[in-house]
């Protein structure tokens, strides 16, 4: 299932779906992009959350795990770098750090430069990703994001009938649900097409092993994979 050539992942910090939807930047993603409306997190706190996106499972509920252990990228071979976008992600936000996985770090970032298949994971720190500063600065940081992805002739090239896909989500929300917010954007999405379908972190990481020829880790051998939101 060849759903993107490459993946930019950004994850922001500790809110529900429905005290972030109407920041612009998700306005944006609303229209242009595809929104998972029945999406939620694993658990608490946020470790074990950027585990079961990349992994397929928690571990544990420590923060940091530090062994080796495969994510989707090491499954399947695809070349991962870590862009230090509004600061550098804490430890525990870069689960490619946690899990001791193969990464480049890089503070400057040309979209044009990178390779036609990667998984670029978008890092930012506590003050810019929704987790202690306000959430006007990480929608900022979003808009800025789209803009230059959208202006990049990389994000707009085809590889193999398929394009790069952008996928925003929060690690977790502190509400009973534990919904969060969660879409894609690309020219391989429908865009304003919302999926109801009740999928969770597993699901991403499923998708992510199907699109990149990996079999399915871990827990995400037991989920819906992320499907109704493709141009095919």
């Amino acid at each position: 299932m060849f759903r993107f050539s490459s993946l930019v992942w950004v994850v922001c910090e500790n809110h529900g779906y429905h005290q972030v939807e109407g920041l612009q930047s998700h306005q944006r993603l609303l229209a242009e992009g595809a929104v998972l409306t029945n999406y939620f997190s694993i658990t608490h706190p946020s470790g074990p959350n950027y585990r079961s996106l990349a992994a397929g499972r928690y571990f544990t509920k420590n923060e940091l795990l530090g062994e080796e252990n495969p994510t989707f990228a090491s499954a399947a071979n695809v070349p991962v770098t870590v862009w230090n976008y509004r600061g550098k992600p804490a430890r525990r936000h870069n689960p490619f750090f946690d899990l001791k996985n193969q990464y480049d770090t890089v503070d400057t970032l040309a979209f044009d430069d990178l390779p036609e298949r990667c998984l670029l994971y978008v890092g930012m720190d506590d003050n810019n990703n929704g987790h202690s500063g306000p959430l006007s600065v990480a929608d900022d940081n979003l808009m800025a994001l789209i803009d230059g992805l959208e202006a990049s002739s990389w994000f707009n090239r085809e590889v193999d009938g398929r394009y790069p896909a952008l996928f925003v989500v929060w690690d977790e929300a502190y509400t009973a649900s534990n919904q969060v917010f969660a879409a894609f954007l690309g020219r391989g999405v429908q865009a304003g097409a919302k999926s109801d379908v009740k999928l969770n972190h597993f699901s991403f990481c499923r998708l992510c092993c199907e699109n990149f020829g990996a079999a399915p880790l871990a827990h995400s051998a037991e989920v819906e994979t992320i499907d109704g939101i493709w141009i095919e």
